[in-house]
């Protein structure tokens, strides 16, 4: 038996923001869980599924055209993707098929990501997070055609190419909608046919996958479980709900994330905290004192309150490396091992009190 986590991929059409990061951090914590729980896990991402995105492909035409000139860093990348959206900027379907086609022959990736990539490696690394392939994306494995026939053997999918000239995941008989994932053009498909590329390949009856993902994506990794389901698969979800910004929840092409990108967050305590308590106040403030399932208002005061918190565990600990503190807890404060991650978050509460109704997985 095999466990896959699978997360929704972020785009790299913005800067990371609190949102993007309590999803980041949670499926690293699930990652690092099960693998010091000696699960066979791996983590289910190429970055190719993300280059042939539709709102990728989009910025990356709509800079080019632009012939846009302010390109710094990600926040400078998302000022774009924000100008972008208010101006309403369409390409053609003709545009983003040759765009797709380009891009999987080639593995190139976009001419903009020089001034975004680099930084969420850097950040990556800042945090601890494991780098599950940002700067290795990788052909599919399996074909357009392929890929529906292994769909069509399952019996999960409505053919109208000869009618409308799409084709759908059909699980009307769980009373499910029917749901658009490629037309005609074996480069007119969506996120989901990419995310069935990487799924379907790999997942043999009785393996694991496990969901994080966006509530406003439920319905869609509703039917992706379904067809994990199909093949005999065991399926988790794990919605991390997004992070509110003075109050309001919107798509960052939207704006409204300035001053609370990463980038500026770790400005904001770089200069007072070493990176090391930075990271684990950013978890004990995104993952534990607030549960991942809930709507949180960031707020710089309660993530300083979390970080304070971490200088002090680094203080009795001599660490605050996520990989470090289960075994620094065992040796030195309690002798009963710790069987799970989940059990280092709760000791985390002696002293200060987080609330006991979180539950982490």
């Amino acid at each position: 038996m095999k466990h896959y986590l699978f997360p929704v991929h972020v785009d790299p059409a913005k800067p990371l923001n609190p949102s993007h990061l309590r999803h980041l951090l949670y499926t690293d914590f699930l990652y690092t869980m099960r693998k010091k729980s000696n699960v066979e896990v791996k983590y289910l991402y190429n970055r190719l599924a993300v280059d042939v995105d539709n709102q990728v492909i989009k910025l990356g035409e709509y800079l080019l055209r632009k012939e846009y000139k302010g390109l710094a860093d990600g926040i400078s990348v998302g000022k774009a993707y924000i100008e972008m959206a208010s101006q309403e900027y369409t390409i053609s379907e003709l545009t983003s098929q040759n765009r797709r086609r380009e891009l999987e022959s080639t593995l190139v990736g976009h001419e903009y990501y020089q001034y975004i990539l680099p930084e969420w490696g850097r950040q990556h690394q800042l945090l601890g997070m494991y780098d599950p392939g940002l700067f290795t994306p990788q052909k599919f494995s399996i074909t357009y055609d392929e890929l529906l026939y292994e769909l069509e053997t399952l019996g999960v999918v409505l053919d109208a190419r000869s009618s409308d000239g799409n084709i759908y995941l059909d699980f009307s008989n769980r009373g499910l909608r029917l749901r658009k994932i490629t037309t005609a053009n074996e480069f007119g498909y969506n996120y989901l046919f990419t995310a069935l590329r990487r799924l379907v390949p790999v997942v043999n009856p009785g393996d694991v996958v496990e969901f994080i993902f966006d509530p406003e994506c439920a319905s869609d990794f509703l039917l992706l479980g379904c067809v994990i389901e199909e093949i005999v698969g065991t399926v988790l979800y794990r919605p991390t709900a997004r992070i509110a910004i003075q109050g309001k929840i919107a798509s960052a092409r939207k704006g409204g994330w300035e001053g609370y990108a990463l980038a500026d967050i770790i400005s904001y305590f770089e200069q007072l905290y070493p990176p090391e308590v930075i990271a684990l106040g950013l978890r004990l403030y995104l993952l534990a004192f607030n549960s991942q399932k809930k709507t949180l208002n960031f707020s710089y005061g309660d993530l300083q309150k979390a970080i304070d918190k971490a200088t002090r565990i680094q203080a009795e600990y001599g660490t605050c490396a996520v990989s470090e503190l289960p075994i620094a807890e065992n040796r030195f404060k309690n002798p009963s091992a710790m069987a799970s991650m989940q059990e280092w978050y709760r000791a985390l509460s002696r002293n200060d009190q987080i609330t006991q109704d979180i539950k982490l997985l």
